[in-house]
Formats: C-alpha cells, structure tokens, sequence
C-alpha cells in the first residue's frame, strides 16, 4: 500500500486527505497524530505529523496498514527598507512582505514599532511586537516561522547649498571680510529657521577663504544643524601687498686687494603705511675680480616694533 505526501505550507486550511494506492478494496481510515496526540480531524497548525492509513479486511481481501509522516511548514517574513530626506518628522513605519507565501486567508498581521525616528541616521527596523492574528482576533503566530531579515530606515540629511561673496584690497593694515551669502539651493524643513554668519577675516597679504557658519533651530529653538549636510562654495579674500621698488648703485674698480662695496640705493615707489618704518642697507661685496648684484636688504617694520616685511609688502630691487 503506498500513501502519497500531504506536505504544505500552513495557511489555515487543514491539509488534504492522503491518496491511499492499494489492490485491495476495504474501507479506508485515517488516523493523524503529533507525537502521542491523536487528531480527530485533519491539522491546519504548523508542524510535523504523521497519519496511519488502515483498509479494512473483506471477505475477499486482507486489510492493510501504513503510516507515513508529514509537515505543515511556516513561512518566513522579510522586511523592506525605507528611505527619506531628513523633515523634522517621524519615519514612516517600514513596509514588509513575505518572502515565500502569504498569510493564510482570514489572517492578518498585527505590528507595532518604538517611537519611528525623526533625526538624520541609518536605523534598524526591529518591530517592538508583532503578531499573526486569525478573523476572530486569535493570535496565531506559532504558526507561522516568523525568519526576520531586518531592513533599515534610513533618514538622510537634508541638503543645502551656499556660496559666500569675495573681496580683494590693497594692504592697508586692517582686515578685510565680506557679509555676503548666498543659498543656493535645498529648503529648510517647515518652522526651521537659520541663522547665517560669513567668518571668513584676513588682515596679511594672501588669499584665504571666506568661511560660512550655519545655525539651524526647530520651532521649539532646538539645535537641529547635524540633521543637515551643509556645502558652502567659498568665496575668496585676497589682499594684495604694497609694492615697494628700490634700485641700487653699481661700482667698479681696478683689482686692489680690497673689498669692492657700493652702500648706495634709491627707493623709486611704494610707500609705508602711517606708523610703519624700514631700514633699508646694501649687502652685495666684492673681494675679487669679477662681477655680483649689489643686493639690498630691506626690513620693514609695524607700529608695535615688529618685523612685517612678508604680511603686507613686497619688496622689488633693480
């Protein structure tokens, strides 16, 4: 006698009743059974059963008997992942689906999550409770082999663009800076306001950015600036140093054995700032016959005595 597999997946039906193949022609019954339990009727719940087949004896048969064992399997469920831009407000709870199947008809699910996030980040979706419950609100989730693959939600910075303005002077001693800025482009969530400040100062010569700072506060004033990715298209402060230009006097001579100098040198344009002085001498020697530039050296300095040649001029010598 041979009893064909009733193996399927649960979804709340009981499971078929087994072909039974046999030369016999007594009466066919069956017997199912989960471990010592023995079932009435046909199982709906997950599990692993076996049914005995018995085929009465006849007057011109022999009877028979057989077992054979099968599953109700359960189903796995898997979680999608959700993805927004940051807004000040909760994330919606996940989506999620089965993998293999769906729920057995009449059955619905009953989830429920901790307080969704609101802040930028990437977070797991691990529901605080969920349940399978039948159409007349029993829980039935033992029936099911629930497998979670967790998902993420995932809240992204909100993006904002801006640009800060340039400037550029000759030195004069005080610094310069620039008030100027620009969005250029992203919007701030609803009842967010920013407060923006240029921090970019340069008081030497050179080029430096014109840095950006960006405060962004909730309606309730909280600090919310981390919940968004602040790009800044940097202008430029730029001073340019006063051009000093000197010229120093050549000479020549006959091989004497002496030193060869020449201390004199004319300072042709540029001038200092009020305050500011320079002593200014000549370096270039000859000990030798030949030839060399008659170097100057120039050094320049502030009001307070300091040396300041490099943070605001740029000495020239013909």
């Amino acid at each position: 006698m041979q009893v064909s597999d009733i193996s399927k997946t649960y979804d709340g039906t009981p499971v078929a009743e087994p072909t039974v193949t046999f030369d016999g022609v007594g009466a066919e019954n069956f017997a199912y059974y989960k471990g010592d339990e023995k079932f009435t009727e046909r199982p709906t719940d997950a599990g692993t059963y076996k049914v005995v087949v018995t085929v009465d004896e006849t007057d011109t048969h022999e009877g028979a008997i057989a077992e054979i064992e099968f599953t109700i399997a359960k189903k796995t469920l898997n979680y999608l992942e959700l993805t927004k831009v940051y807004d000040g407000k909760p994330a919606e709870k996940p989506e999620y689906t089965f993998r293999y199947g769906s729920l057995a008809e009449g059955d619905k699910r009953s989830v429920s999550f901790r307080a969704m996030p609101t802040k930028a980040g990437r977070y797991s979706s691990v529901p605080d409770d969920y349940k399978i419950l039948n159409s007349g609100g029993q829980d039935v989730t033992e029936r099911y082999d629930i497998k979670f693959e967790y998902g993420t939600v995932t809240i992204e910075q909100r993006k904002l663009l801006f640009s800060t303005g340039s400037a550029e002077k000759i030195y004069d001693g005080t610094p310069i800076t620039n008030d100027e800025w620009t969005l250029l482009s992203g919007t701030l969530a609803d009842g967010h306001v920013m407060t923006v400040q240029t921090t970019g100062k340069r008081a030497v010569a050179g080029t430096g950015d014109n840095t950006l700072n960006v405060k962004i506060t909730d309606k309730n004033g909280n600090y919310v600036t981390d919940n968004y990715e602040i790009s800044v298209k940097y202008g430029t402060l730029t001073i340019t140093p006063i051009t000093l230009k000197f010229k120093t006097e050549s000479a020549e001579k006959v091989y004497d054995g002496k030193r060869l100098i020449a201390p004199g040198y004319e300072h042709i344009s540029g001038e200092l700032l009020p305050g500011h002085t320079m002593s200014c001498e000549t370096d270039g020697w000859l000990d030798v016959a030949g030839e060399r530039e008659n170097t100057l050296r120039v050094i320049i300095y502030g009001t307070n005595g300091s040396v300041i040649n490099e943070q605001g001029y740029r000495i020239e010598v013909d």
